[in-house]
């Protein structure tokens, strides 16, 4: 789906099927290494997701 598509279907981007793995993995590996500088520790199992909520209503 489209990203034009999925905002208007569901008001929100998943940053993931947006932008290509080599983009987004180093978005992702810099969220992990501050959650991990902070002190959050999660399971290896922890996921993590990003949304972009945007409305194509400013015709954008």
């Amino acid at each position: 789906m489209k990203w034009k598509q999925q905002i208007e279907f569901d008001g929100y981007i998943n940053l993931w099927e947006c932008i290509p793995e080599d983009k987004h993995s180093k978005i992702a590996n810099t969220i992990w290494k501050a959650l991990d500088k902070e002190g959050i520790t999660l399971t290896q199992d922890a996921e993590l997701s990003i949304r972009v909520y945007d409305s194509l209503e400013s015709g954008t």
